[in-house]
């Protein structure tokens, strides 16, 4: 999808010739004498139209609109939320039209926010997104270009901006997480990789078994040995400041599919573990989202990406290996494969000596059970908050009952990750000794460690959470507190 920033107030706008026109009316809407304004205030003063959010009223071929179709459609108080509501149920409402060229007027929003806009064209996006790479009869989205007008560039243009490139990060996010196993093996994802590298400022490198067996990495490659796909761990820079500034690390973990090994998962919807990467794919839309916008920051992402099957060459329940930490792990469950991953990434991750490390991983069924299929987990080894993640994090994307975010200490975190529940109801929930826990520990106590713990399960349109998120707050300076504050992905049913 095309997206185009202009200058379009109300009265300009009328003219404007398209396929629709979305006009989004806030709760404290400015009187004006153009066709537009008077048809808004009139469906108001009527009864007809509600400044709620997401509330519509559509006309066709109105007279002194140049637009086919026009939508009215409520904000509320023009929030970054109210707006990404409104858009979405505007667009919603367009999906069986023909519509191929949109105009979204955002001019009658009172002091609109850059958030606000940032906030529209990613709902317009996740309006309209349909997976599609390896369907016989595919047919993409009609729409195709979407004109964004308000009333002042200058202040709309930094959210436009940071909008387009969350849109192109989280897509690219989507479009991995949702390919079948077989369409995404580690090889796969290595080769997703060194595409980004023919992006500004990006680097790939993609270590093979041999490499990984120098490392001494002895937990990554007992997960992988049961599988005839070879692993792959790969290294991505984002260098977009000096070399003495330390980078931020994300770890995604990058099981392409998990039977959960000798100690197999239930049989019924397993096909689901395909997404048991969805962690790699959130650190490669994150990374094509940086390659976008291009801050000025240091940026590393690592993927240990494999296999989980069982096999004669499969590690069993009660094998003891050796990590590249030289920390012996013994095996109780082989089900248990994410932290055997991660924990030789983080020890990898040692050598570029972060300023902080993010893991982002379906780890624990646990979280599920917890917190539901939408929302994630964010577990931090630290009772402060990183400086550079602004605090309101949005409401869906993590948050326990109805606070707005949630914060597990150390202390707290080994006996929710101790619950290793199955995924149907009536299936008993094991538990995992608490020495499991300690291989996802950080090498370096003195590092900001935290811990993402996202839903393994959920249905194609669910694919690529953490990915706005991620971006946001790499793209918010230190100390921001404005870059998270809209979500940013994706929370409708199937059939979006």
């Amino acid at each position: 999808m095309n997206f185009e920033l202009r200058l379009l107030p109300r009265a300009r706008i009328c003219s404007e010739k398209c396929d629709a026109l979305i006009v989004l009316i806030p709760q404290d809407l400015s009187a004006g004498d153009d066709p537009l304004s008077e048809l808004a205030a009139l469906a108001i003063k009527s009864g007809d139209l509600e400044a709620k959010p997401g509330k519509l009223l559509g006309a066709y071929r109105t007279p002194g609109i140049a637009a086919t179709r026009v939508l009215l459609v409520g904000a509320g108080d023009g929030s970054p939320k109210n707006t990404r509501t409104a858009v979405q149920a505007a667009l919603g409402g367009l999906k069986t039209s023909n519509v191929q060229r949109v105009v979204l007027c955002l001019s009658a929003l009172n002091n609109l926010q850059s958030d606000a806009v940032r906030a529209a064209v990613v709902a317009c996006s996740e309006a309209v997104y349909a997976y599609i790479t390896t369907k016989s009869k595919a047919s993409r989205a009609k729409l195709q270009h979407v004109v964004v007008g308000v009333n002042d560039l200058g202040s709309a243009k930094a959210g436009f901006e940071k909008g387009t490139a969350l849109v192109k990060g989280i897509e690219f996010a989507k479009e991995w997480g949702n390919r079948p196993a077989n369409h995404a093996t580690p090889t796969l994802l290595a080769g997703a990789a060194k595409e980004l590298a023919k992006l500004r400022n990006i680097k790939v490198e993609v270590l093979g078994p041999k490499e990984v067996a120098k490392l001494g990495m002895g937990s990554f490659m007992a997960v992988a040995q049961g599988s005839a796909e070879p692993l792959r761990f790969i290294v991505l820079r984002y260098d977009g400041a000096a070399k003495a500034v330390a980078p931020v690390v994300l770890v995604g973990k990058g099981i392409s599919f998990d039977t959960g090994g000798i100690s197999m998962k239930p049989a019924a919807e397993m096909d689901e573990m395909k997404f048991d990467m969805c962690g790699a794919a959130s650190v490669l839309g994150t990374f094509r989202a940086l390659a976008e916008l291009q801050p000025a920051l240091n940026v590393v992402g690592l993927i240990p990406a494999c296999e989980n099957m069982p096999s004669d060459r499969a590690v069993k329940p009660g094998d003891v290996v050796t990590s590249m930490s030289g920390q012996t792990i013994e095996i109780l469950n082989t089900d248990a494969e994410g932290r055997l991953v991660l924990c030789d990434a983080l020890t990898y991750a040692e050598r570029f000596k972060p300023k902080a490390v993010v893991d982002i991983a379906t780890l624990t069924g646990a979280c599920v059970v917890a917190l539901g299929g939408v929302r994630s987990g964010l577990f931090l080894l630290t009772t402060s908050w990183p400086s550079r993640w602004p605090r309101p994090v949005s409401r869906r994307w993590i948050c326990a009952g109805g606070c707005r975010w949630m914060r597990i200490t150390r202390k707290a975190l080994k006996p929710i990750l101790l619950m290793w529940p199955m995924w149907r109801a009536g299936q008993p929930v094991r538990s995992l000794p608490p020495s499991s826990c300690n291989a996802l520990r950080p090498v370096s106590r003195g590092r900001t460690w935290t811990l993402l713990a996202r839903p393994g399960k959920g249905g194609h349109q669910r694919r690529d959470r953490p990915t706005g998120a991620l971006a946001a707050g790499l793209f918010a300076g230190p100390g921001s507190r404005s870059a998270c504050r809209t979500p940013q992905s994706p929370l409708q049913d199937h059939g979006c």
